[in-house]
């Protein structure tokens, strides 16, 4: 199934990782098509509107057994996403 999310913050993961706003990211089934400037989603993908729905932590790879990024949802109904880089 394809998706475009919408209205959410992307980390990149770089050492820097600044927040991003503004872009959409394209999926299909598991994979990341594109991530480009947040417009009209395209003919074929369902909307997924992030906006408001997870608070973000992050312990900026710290080394110690800990999660990377956490996204916690405000909902119940929403799964938690947790983020481990590896390099």
């Amino acid at each position: 199934m394809k998706h475009a999310y919408i209205n959410g913050v992307i980390l990149d993961g770089s050492k820097d990782m600044e927040p991003v706003e503004g872009e959409m990211i394209l999926t299909d089934g598991e994979k990341i098509i594109a991530i480009e400037a947040q417009k009209d989603v395209p003919a074929g993908y369902e909307t997924v509107d992030l906006k408001g729905r997870y608070v973000i932590t992050s312990n900026r790879e710290s080394g110690f057994g800990r999660h990377d990024v956490l996204l916690e949802p405000v909902s119940a109904s929403d799964d938690a996403i947790i983020i481990e880089f590896k390099v």
